[in-house]
């Protein structure tokens, strides 16, 4: 399982189901991301306990793709 990188300011997934989970949790989504990318402002969360797919998601601070 993927540790949550504290120090990365965003996460990105291109799965639409894991979009819609991040985006029930509260996360914040930048609506200028990339066609096919979902972007969401990193926070802390316990994604065990999301259901998050963790190898769906990558955690990064880089906005472009």
């Amino acid at each position: 399982m993927q540790e949550q990188k504290p120090l990365s300011n965003f996460i990105k997934t291109t799965d639409k189901n894991t979009a819609e989970k991040l985006r029930h949790l509260g996360f914040y989504e930048i609506t200028d991301s990339s066609p096919g990318y979902f972007v969401f402002v990193n926070c802390i969360c316990n994604f065990a306990k999301a259901d998050i797919d963790m190898k769906k998601i990558q955690f990064t601070n880089v906005l472009c793709f």
